[in-house]
């Protein structure tokens, strides 16, 4: 998988820790920084400037549009 599907799993994973919609946010928050913290090279590359051009990594924006769906649902 990428670092994205990785990134997601980790914001997926911790939004199951609770049904309570603030306390899974925060877990989802603490996941972000802890992937940050434990894979700084992934990290920096996934959030730096520039970015990939998209149509030479099309695969990517499908990844990418998974990690923010979970974001955007919790």
């Amino acid at each position: 998988g990428s670092c994205f599907d990785e990134f997601g799993d980790y914001l997926q994973t911790a939004a199951r820790t609770s049904e309570e919609p603030v306390t899974a946010l925060l877990a989802m928050g603490q996941a972000y920084l802890r992937y940050a913290d434990e894979n700084p090279a992934k990290y920096r590359s996934m959030f730096s400037d520039p970015l990939p051009a998209m149509p030479a990594h099309t695969g990517m924006a499908g990844q990418v549009k998974a990690a923010y769906d979970v974001l955007r649902s919790s």
